[in-house]
C-alpha cells in the first residue's frame, strides 16, 4: 500500500465535511470552464480528475454535461464518490489507480490535475 492511500482511507469520512466549507466547487467549476473557452478550440469531450477525493468535482463536471473519468488511489474516498455519483444520478466512472503508474498509457487522455481531450 502506498503512504498516501493509508492516509486518506483514514480521512475519507470527514473529507467532505472539512472541505465543503473551504472550497468554493461552484466556483472552481465556472473557473475550469474560463479556462476550458479561453484555451482550447472547443468544450472538451472527456475530463480525467486525477486524485479525484470523494468525486465533488467530478460529479459536478458531468453535472454540466462533461463525460468525466475520476482517478483516486483510495479505496474508502473512491466508495464515497460512488455512493455520491449514484445519488446524483452521475455517469461519472471511478477508478482506483495510482496517477504515479504507467496505468496512463492505456487511457485516451495524458495524466494531469485535470486533462481535457
Amino acid at each position: 500500500m502506498a503512504p498516501a492511500e493509508g492516509s486518506y482511507n483514514r480521512f475519507a469520512r470527514y473529507y467532505d465535511f472539512i472541505y465543503e466549507g473551504l472550497l468554493d466547487y461552484d466556483a472552481d467549476i465556472r473557473y475550469l470552464e474560463a479556462v476550458f473557452r479561453r484555451f482550447l478550440p472547443r468544450r472538451p469531450r472527456t475530463i480525467l480528475d486525477l486524485a479525484c477525493g470523494t468525486g465533488t468535482h467530478a460529479i459536478r463536471l458531468a453535472r454540466r454535461g462533461h463525460e468525466v473519468v475520476g482517478v483516486d488511489l483510495s479505496r474508502d474516498q473512491l466508495a464515497i464518490a460512488r455512493r455520491k455519483a449514484r445519488r446524483a444520478r452521475s455517469p461519472v466512472l471511478f477508478v482506483r489507480a495510482d496517477m504515479r503508474s504507467s496505468w496512463t498509457s492505456a487511457w485516451p487522455v495524458c495524466p494531469a490535475p485535470i486533462r481535457v481531450r
